[in-house]
């Protein structure tokens, strides 16, 4: 199973993955990748080293990949209640985030060239995708706080 063969379009897993890579220290990421092509080149240089190996080992580490990767990467579909088109909505889901975020298994200081912030409003829906993809959690943490989050945005408008 090669992950650049199963999620080849989508960015999204493929970015969650060298992040996961690097932060469980399971193979060395020199410097965070900027674009879609480090990023390919760092999972295949991985899976080449560790993947293709039939030891226990790799299978343990594939298997407990795949269970944190459920559990981290909720689909696009969780997320449809955003509209583009409603700029106060996105704005208060912005600002929810940056006063609340999300809890995470351990605090990993951001890579330089992650943005935090959306300098308009064409950037904050991706941005709020970026943010909840970015937060490495236990099972069912981010469903959880994606409840409480739209639960909070109803009150608000309300």
């Amino acid at each position: 199973m090669s992950w650049l063969d199963t999620f080849k379009n989508d960015e999204r897993s493929l970015y969650w993955l060298v992040k996961y890579i690097h932060h469980n220290d399971l193979f060395y990421v020199n410097n965070f990748p900027t674009n879609i092509e480090q990023v390919r080149e760092i999972i295949q240089r991985w899976e080449s080293e560790f993947i293709n190996g039939v030891s226990e080992r790799s299978k343990h580490q594939l298997s407990h990949l795949m269970k944190s990767y459920f559990a981290n990467v909720l689909p696009i579909e969780s997320f449809d209640w955003l509209s583009v088109k409603n700029p106060k909505q996105l704005s208060w889901v912005l600002f929810y985030i940056n006063l609340n975020p999300i809890p995470q298994i351990h605090f990993a200081p951001q890579n330089k060239y992650y943005r935090s912030f959306a300098s308009n409003i064409e950037e904050a829906y991706p941005l709020i995708i970026k943010t909840f993809d970015a937060a490495m959690t236990h099972d069912g943490h981010k469903q959880n706080y994606l409840l409480a989050l739209k639960c909070a945005y109803s009150q608000y408008v309300m």
